[in-house]
């Protein structure tokens, strides 16, 4: 049929007869749907008819695929399940001719009526039913052997050699039933053992007491087959037929012999014939391979030479093969794979090869010679077994083939490295590592343009296997023998390099490591070999570090790379722009504090608040001891958003060390108000400290009156007596009663750092979920933009919001707990889709008192 709409036809046929034929099994015959069913396929099929060819139309089953006029339908499951119905049916292939009518294609569905037929029975009743050959409807059986219906009665040897010459059955039957013909094809050879001096060979061996064939013996077999496959083209010509008994007959006696041991095999019932190939191929096969296993085995050629001889000897067959060809044509057309005649050449001889032959082969200098997929059978048969010893030696020799001083040996070695890498992998854990370094070392020294492209591949190849399987000794070798090659050949390492590295996944085997128990065995080596992209990638992972375990993780990772990774942190802290720049930090906080208070002063002067942001950040996620002495120093160049966080961090850090610069916050705000948030932090800072020098800074705040009336603001006041109920607990106890102040609001206060948390950053105060959202409004750019605060802290919450704001951005915000507006000033800390988080960096004591009244219920209801 030509053209897709043809197609198309056809193919609604198939898949309209594929729904009847499984209707017709589910529900019978007489149902109502399947005489639906029946007129929509009848109706596909006339359609299908119309621009079909003489032939008609053709529906094949091959394995799980359906083909239409030996074109494979697509892989789909209902084309699948409808190849297995077919199958399971035992059809091969259904022929629909122009004549069909509409019941002969009705007798044809109700033989699949019955809920489970037979293979044999339901074949031969459609035979009968449609009239067998001179039907309109046509089938074929499904057979192990393929035949013509025609030779259904022929002995097997007569059916194998019609296939073998491909010639029609009607005209060569008669032919080959004829026993002094059929002698002349087959037993023409066993007469040879009948012949006075000589006698015939066993199926195992050469003749007991003849001649052994020599390689001009067997490629006149050969030729001779190859000959005896022409005639195919004349199969009535009885001159052509007289010149290949003739022409069998002038065979040297050894080849006979070798010919009869192949024929003898194959009548065997221990080594059938593969019923989808040709018969004088197979034929041609076994006496090339009993020919070669003998040589070997009776050590007269090597095992480079064994191949080479194979090779020869391929290239005979494929002559024949040639003459033969339209068996393979017609498979490749259905969509089948063909093993090529070389294959399986090589397959046939490995499998007569004793296993003692093979694994000395194996460990011969001539592995090289072995194909790829023998070598991985044997090893994968030993590992098996649990013979790991033995595989790896197998192994470690092939890989030392890249040395040899044949040209031919390094160019197969290199393509079969390629092919066995994930083999080399599991065989042994350094086998892999050493594989690397030979692959190395020969890349360094090899010459020749065409084989350092092949080992180049190869070597890049078990690299990426090593990286796969997590083999950080061989990603290491492989990165070791990278540099050196840089030394020795610059050009190829320029090319090679690049394919290297993207098969090491440096973020992976990062975060890995992060979760594994402990660093794994060769990972530092590797991260050493790579300095700068290992210290560039934790940095940007410290943003996402959740845990304390992490974090630590990460310091032993960034000290295992050693000073060159140290020193390119503070380069880059020094020369890169703040947003680089001050992703180092944590880590020179810890590795190189004293490089950190060097260089931090003259950059900060020139960052914006939102770089200053990320320092303090920084230095509280690396948890260095020093880092409030450090924040004490820097106090003066930070800019004053960020001055309430710097305060927090410095009553976090447990120094006491730097408890007077926060006394002179508290007094500097009494004194002259001007940042009262910035106060309240000292004077919780000072309590998270136990500062005991701070007793009398703060008591003043927290008792003095002026007449009735408390002197400071409420907000104050509570914030003074929580900082002293840590400092001095006892004249709190007694100050209470007296205070004016509820339990509720004071048990609502600044949390202390928690040194057995597994949390790298601790919250300062704690969070309460709003039992409904606080409406409110964010003022950013050039208008104003609604929030809902859904969870609430006295230091910031988060709220629902449609607006996106950049995280750092400061910005006034106000909302209403009630009748009472709030007013703040906070920095947008994260900004999620339909959602952002807050920090407060301004507010008054007024508004920070009327935002402690709805969390104070709300907290006392939680707990």
């Amino acid at each position: 049929m030509e053209g897709s709409s043809n197609i198309i036809a056809a193919r609604c046929f198939a898949r309209s007869l594929n729904i009847l034929l499984k209707t017709v099994r589910l529900y019978g015959a007489e149902h109502e749907r399947t005489t639906t069913l029946l007129g929509s396929a009848w109706d596909d099929l006339r359609a299908a008819m119309k621009s079909s060819g003489e032939s008609g139309l053709l529906l094949g089953v091959s394995g799980n695929q359906v083909l239409l006029d030996g074109v494979p339908l697509e892989k789909r499951p209902t084309d699948r399940s409808f190849a297995q119905l077919l199958t399971s049916s035992g059809l091969a292939s259904i022929n629909f001719s122009h004549k069909v009518t509409v019941d002969d294609f009705w007798r044809f569905v109700r033989a699949f009526s019955s809920r489970s037929p037979k293979t044999t029975s339901l074949a031969t009743e459609l035979r009968t039913l449609l009239g067998g050959e001179k039907g309109t409807i046509r089938v074929n059986e499904v057979r192990f052997v393929a035949q013509d219906p025609s030779l259904s009665d022929a002995g097997l040897a007569a059916q194998l050699a019609a296939r073998s010459l491909g010639a029609d059955a009607q005209k060569l039957q008669a032919w080959l039933q004829d026993p002094q013909r059929l002698l002349q094809l087959i037993a023409a050879a066993e007469g040879a053992r009948n012949q006075p001096g000589g006698s015939a060979a066993g199926p195992s061996g050469p003749a007991m007491g003849g001649e052994a064939p020599q390689e001009d013996d067997v490629f006149k077999v050969l030729r001779w087959l190859s000959q005896l496959g022409q005639t195919a083209e004349h199969p009535d010509s009885p001159a052509q037929i007289q010149a290949v008994e003739a022409d069998l007959h002038q065979l040297p006696p050894p080849g006979q012999a070798a010919l009869a041991q192949a024929l003898l095999s194959l009548s065997s019932q221990n080594e059938p014939p593969r019923p989808d190939d040709p018969l004088l191929v197979q034929l041609a096969e076994r006496v090339a391979v009993r020919f070669a296993l003998e040589r070997y085995e009776h050590g007269d050629v090597k095992t480079n030479a064994v191949i080479e001889l194979l090779d020869r000897l391929k290239k005979e067959i494929g002559s024949l093969r040639d003459i033969l060809k339209g068996h393979e044509e017609t498979m490749g057309r259905a969509g089948m794979n063909v093993e090529s005649h070389a294959e399986i050449l090589d397959r046939q001889f490995w499998a007569r090869v004793p296993e003692n032959a093979k694994r000395k082969m194996l460990l011969s200098p001539e592995v090289w010679a072995v194909p790829p997929r023998n070598i991985r059978d044997f090893v994968e048969v030993l590992m098996g077994r649990g013979d790991v010893q033995s595989a790896r030696a197998i192994l470690d020799n092939y890989a030392q083939c890249v040395y040899s001083s044949d040209t031919d040996a390094r160019r197969k070695a290199s393509a079969g490295l390629t092919d066995m890498a994930d083999l080399f992998s599991r065989a042994n854990h350094s086998l892999l590592q050493s594989s690397l370094h030979h692959m190395g070392e020969a890349l360094s020294r090899e010459g020749n343009a065409d084989l350092q492209t092949l080992l180049g591949a190869s070597f890049v190849r078990f690299s990426h296997e090593a990286a796969a399987r997590r083999q950080y000794p061989a990603v290491h070798e492989a990165l070791q023998a990278m540099e050196n090659l840089e030394q020795r050949q610059p050009g190829l390492a320029r090319i090679l390099w690049p394919r290297v590295k993207v098969g090491n996944p440096l973020p992976e085997f990062i975060e890995e490591a992060l979760h594994a128990p402990r660093l794994p065995e060769g990972l530092a080596e590797v991260l050493r070999r790579m300095p700068h992209a290992t210290v560039d990638q934790i940095c940007s992972r410290i943003p996402f570090c959740a845990r304390r375990s992490e974090w630590e993780r990460m310091l032993e990772m960034v000290e295992a790379v050693g000073p060159e990774g140290v020193a390119h942190l503070s380069k880059i802290l020094e020369t890169r722009p703040a947003t680089e720049a001050t992703s180092k930090i944590a880590l020179l906080s810890r590795l190189r504090p004293e490089t950190l208070e060097a260089l931090l002063p003259a950059r900060l002067r020139n960052w914006d608040s939102m770089a200053h942001d990320q320092v303090v950040r920084q230095l509280a996620n690396g948890m260095a001891p020093r880092r409030g002495q450090l924040l004490e120093k820097l106090y003066d160049l930070f800019n004053s958003t960020v001055l309430p966080e710097v305060v927090d961090e410095m009553g976090m850090s447990g120094d006491p060390t730097i408890t007077p610069r926060l006394m002179r916050i508290v007094e500097r705000e009494s004194a002259n108000p001007i940042e009262p948030y910035l106060q309240i932090k000292a004077i919780e800072a000072l309590g998270r400290l136990r500062e005991p020098k701070a007793e009398a800074l703060l008591r003043p705040l927290a008792e003095d009156k002026q007449y009735w009336r408390w002197l400071h603001p409420r907000e104050l006041r509570i914030t003074a007596i929580q900082a002293l109920t840590k400092i001095d607990p006892e004249w709190t106890r007694s100050f209470l009663p007296r205070c004016g102040l509820s339990l509720a609001e004071l048990n609502l206060a600044a949390l202390d750092p928690d040194p057995a948390t597994p949390w790298l950053r601790q919250r300062r105060y704690n969070r309460v979920n709003l039992p409904h959202p606080l409406s409110g409004v964010v003022r950013a750019g050039q208008g104003d933009h609604s929030i809902a605060v859904q969870q609430l802290s006295l230091g910031g919450g988060v709220a629902k919001s449609q607006c996106h704001i950049k995280p750092g951005t400061t910005v006034p915000l106000e909302f209403k707990p009630g009748y009472t507006t709030i007013r703040a000033r906070v920095l947008v800390r994260e900004a999620r889709p339909q959602e952002l988080t807050f920090e407060l960096v301004k507010i008054g004591h007024l508004d920070r008192g009327r935002l402690r009244r709805p969390l104070t219920g709300l907290y006392s209801k939680e707990n």
